[in-house]
């Protein structure tokens, strides 16, 4: 289950994602853009101009607007939080396109991930991976990626269940989620030392970003840093 207040990801058809950040689509209502790689932002900075009103209202205008026949980001109101990683892949924070990949690549179905995996090599094709890229993603995912394989197990006895089997099989995966937010960045962390330093949130932001969106409306400055810091307990917002 996502975190309450946590904008959540959804992963889009990849048609078009290509055109990605090579091509640019900043509205003038975000102001005061840093000039750097998405992969460089600072979290302050990622938040601040995620969450920047005028900003968020424009940019989302601008993707339904690009993205209508694609039926790309229909959400009612206006929503608290938008990102769509064509235009704006800075604004996402790291642990969200990291979970994003491990669900993708690694605990997906296998057509799934094998087509996911070589969407992302081809994204990533000036990054020159090394051989073993995958197999170092998978083995620093760690306890992260055994809760949700253990989930994914258990949800699927879900289907056909009675009523008492249902509950004790919701109540072991809420279990299993409890960690699952600390586990995360801490299966990040060793996934960045696995290479050298910045190429993995160089691969994040070249690869992953692209061709995915958010939109939720109960997110906070403090929400999205207490994520991004693993959940800590007693500073939840």
């Amino acid at each position: 289950m996502p975190l309450p207040g946590v904008a959540i990801i959804l992963s889009l058809s990849t048609v078009g994602a290509h055109a990605a950040a090579e091509t640019r689509n900043l509205p003038p209502e975000c102001s005061g853009w840093p000039e750097k790689p998405a992969w460089e932002w600072t979290l302050d900075e990622r938040i601040r101009h995620r969450l920047d009103a005028d900003c968020r209202r424009a940019r989302r205008e601008l993707a339904a607007r690009d993205r209508r026949e694609r039926g790309y980001f229909r959400t009612s109101g206006d929503p608290a939080d938008f990102v769509y990683g064509s235009d704006t892949p800075e604004l996402f924070l790291p642990s969200e396109l990291y979970a994003t990949l491990i669900s993708n690549v690694v605990t997906s179905e296998g057509g799934f991930s094998e087509a996911m995996r070589s969407y992302y090599e081809r994204r990533a094709s000036s990054l020159d991976l090394p051989g073993a890229f995958w197999k170092l993603v998978e083995k620093a995912a760690g306890d992260y990626l055994s809760g949700l394989q253990e989930e994914r197990r258990l949800a699927a006895g879900l289907n056909g269940a009675g009523t008492n089997e249902r509950l004790a099989i919701l109540a072991e995966i809420a279990d299993i989620q409890k960690p699952q937010c600390a586990e995360r960045v801490d299966a990040l962390e060793r996934t960045r030392r696995a290479f050298p330093p910045g190429s993995f949130d160089r691969f994040l932001y070249v690869a992953v970003a692209p061709g995915i969106g958010s939109s939720a409306q109960l997110v906070t400055t403090g929400s999205l840093r207490w994520r991004e810091e693993g959940c800590p307990e007693g500073a939840r917002p």
